[in-house]
């Protein structure tokens, strides 16, 4: 296969040789599958770690969930009642005995109640 050129104006014919050619082809297909391989590695470990992070994340949110339940489970109203009665040696009242101050009159009303909780017993004004 002949190339044409032009130099200092005239044209002349280069010969082209293919045995030349076939060392530069082989170099750039090598260059080629090993930036091809590079990039495979590099596509394999961000694969790794998105898993090892989306299990990361799968834990996380199972131990949420555990948290959630535990919280759930510790403001429920008979398990408050349970730890008072028994770790802070608590007892239901027998009566109850509420306060009003009404600081506009400069007066306290003292209203108790029976256990039942049917009502006030007596009230006192002072």
């Amino acid at each position: 296969m002949n190339i044409w050129t032009i130099k200092e104006k005239k044209l002349v014919l280069v010969a082209y040789r293919p045995i030349l050619a076939l060392p530069g082809a082989v170099l750039f297909l090598a260059l080629l599958l090993v930036v091809l391989l590079v990039e495979t590695g590099y596509v394999t470990s961000v694969g790794y770690d998105i898993q090892h992070l989306e299990r990361t994340k799968r834990n996380w949110e199972r131990d949420n969930q555990l948290i959630v339940a535990e919280i759930s489970s510790a403001t429920s109203l008979n398990n408050i009642e349970r730890e008072a009665k028994e770790r802070l040696k608590m007892a239901v009242s027998e009566s109850f005995l509420y306060v009003k101050v009404d600081k506009s009159r400069n007066s306290i009303s003292i209203a108790a109640e029976s256990p039942d909780r049917s009502g006030p017993l007596s009230s006192l004004e002072r």
